[in-house]
């Protein structure tokens, strides 16, 4: 396993997330062993279908519904990121919602440990409740990723970043996920600078982020580029022939 520390060293990654099971299940792993085979990917997040994405936009919440009509399960999501390492060993997070992470806790992280897994992204859980589940973390070998955003108040924002273990996953812009026209660069460099003051952790961009040109801008200002929505928005238009859709936007 690649420590992810490592990948942030030797490059600015772009990470990658997939809705697994979208379109269908082996078709979401022939999506990540395309994106991995053109470099488009450095790293891969591995989305956990949920009912309620509350922190999602239309394009990902429509990939969701779509995973959860082909009954994709937590252990899927495990065997998902099996699957992919077994193909190219780079690091992959299962990214979430704590609800049904929490629903048999131990169980389901000892899944993701024995998968591959290195780390999770759950955007709806607080400092506090990380604090909680640390030890387990650890006790697992799980990274966990704390999220920031422009708005975050300092003192709250040492809490998260002196919690995560992973990455800090800076959130560009408020409201939902989904690609956004234009973004404040300067605005998200100076917070970036905060985080760092606070600890030397790497920063990734991510909420916005739509095309090389952005994902260029984004590895400028921090460690890292976050895209989604593009990336399902490409599978969406042509499930069957994605592979052009996607080429368009790392062009």
């Amino acid at each position: 396993m690649i420590a992810i520390s490592e990948v942030f060293i030797k490059t600015k990654p772009t990470i990658v997330y997939l809705t697994v099971g979208f379109p269908t299940y082996h078709e979401s792993i022939e999506i990540a062993k395309f994106l991995l085979s053109n470099n488009y990917a450095q790293v891969i997040e591995a989305g956990i279908p949920f009912s309620d994405p509350i922190a999602d936009g239309e394009v990902i919440q429509y990939s969701t519904q779509i995973a959860l009509k082909n009954g994709i399960t937590i252990k899927d999501v495990a065997n998902f990121v099996r699957e992919v390492k077994s193909y190219k060993d780079i690091p992959i997070f299962a990214m979430g919602y704590y609800n049904p992470i929490y629903s048999n806790l131990e169980k389901n992280l000892s899944l993701f440990k024995d998968s591959g897994t290195d780390g999770l992204i759950i955007p709806d859980i607080n400092v506090e409740e990380i604090k909680k589940v640390l030890p387990l973390l650890n006790k697992y070998n799980l990274s966990i990723c704390g999220f920031v955003a422009p708005n975050t108040k300092e003192s709250r924002m040492k809490e998260i970043v002196e919690s995560t273990t992973g990455f800090v996953y800076l959130v560009s812009s408020y409201g939902t996920t989904g690609v956004r026209e234009s973004l404040d660069w300067d605005n998200l460099k100076n917070v970036v600078n905060k985080v760092k003051y606070i600890k030397n952790v790497p920063v990734a961009v991510g909420f916005g982020i739509k095309d090389a040109e952005m994902i260029k801008k984004a590895k400028e200002i921090s460690d890292g580029a976050i895209i989604g929505s593009a990336v399902i928005n490409a599978i969406r238009k042509n499930p069957k022939d994605y592979h052009s859709e996607i080429e368009k936007i790392f062009r």
